[in-house]
């Protein structure tokens, strides 16, 4: 596996870069995996095919925008022989100060967490782009190749623009023919970047747009669970996982992970792994 290495990239202290390029078919294939040390947005401007983020493969084509983790394992399955496209390439700490500011109620930016898991829910981040999201990208490019006066300083407000936009289509899309499809992922993409939120079919409903009955039907459909089920699943990995891995004591780990009763912990641990959380942390998979 390549990993694109950030200061081939970054030069004089500004942690942004913007690569247009034509990459060729023959440069890819699916068993051929890339990493990089930095975020990334790849706005294509010609070309089709799929991009392999981790284990899953999403269409693109003209104009279709993604964003990418560092840990995220990349490729791409091409229909076409070659895809023009632009890479916008940056660190957090680049474009921190605005992530601060940033209302997230879809918690679309905890991708900037290192911590953050891009398999499973990366269809969030892979959207068909508007007018207004290509003209931006093509104005951050100018930018980058003119290096203006102040331009370090508008490339940051432009790429907190053009994350707002993302976060808006990706909205959007929710409300769209794609709902089915997009609202189970992201609901555990919400269960698993903030175990604490609330998750409640109530008030995911209302941010959907669409009612609990509804939201409840498509996401037992799509995997299995109710949104309860998977919610105490998703806390139970993530205890097991703090159990596994931190000499944490117990009582922090319950409550790390969402719980707020100790003996319910215990119990509700028990019957899912078939061993208490001191055992589990003691023999492992106990």
């Amino acid at each position: 596996m390549k990993t694109y290495k950030a200061e081939t990239y970054f030069h004089e202290g500004l942690e942004f870069a913007v690569r247009h390029a034509t990459d060729c078919s023959t440069e890819f294939n699916t068993n051929r995996r890339f990493k990089r040390e930095f975020w990334k947005i790849t706005f294509i401007m010609h070309g089709s095919g799929r991009v392999v983020i981790n284990d899953r493969m999403y269409p693109i084509d003209e104009n279709s925008i993604y964003l990418v983790h560092p840990d995220s394992e990349t490729t791409y399955d091409m229909d076409s022989d070659s895809m023009e496209l632009y890479n916008i390439l940056f660190s957090k700490h680049f474009v921190e100060r605005e992530l601060h500011s940033l209302k997230d109620i879809y918690q679309f930016f905890t991708i900037f967490s290192m911590e953050f898991n891009q398999s499973g829910n990366a269809s969030i981040y892979v959207q068909k782009s508007t007018a207004e999201i290509k003209r931006r990208v093509l104005e951050i490019a100018n930018e980058y190749e003119l290096c203006r006066i102040n331009y370090r300083s508008y490339l940051e407000f432009s790429l907190a623009l053009l994350l707002i936009q993302m976060l808006r289509e990706s909205e959007k899309s929710f409300r769209g023919r794609g709902a089915k499809a997009m609202i189970p992922e992201y609901v555990m993409h919400l269960l698993k970047s903030d175990l604490h939120a609330e998750t409640g079919a109530l008030h995911l409903a209302k941010s959907f747009g669409i009612t609990p009955n509804h939201l409840c039907a498509v996401f037992r459909e799509s995997t299995g669970m109710t949104i309860s089920q998977a919610r105490i699943k998703t806390r139970l990995d993530a205890a097991a996982k703090l159990l596994e891995e931190t000499d944490l004591p117990i009582h922090e780990v319950y409550l790390k992970c969402g719980f707020n009763d100790l003996s319910y912990f215990y119990r509700i641990f028990r019957k899912y792994f078939g061993s208490s959380p001191r055992h589990f942390r003691k023999n492992g998979q106990g």
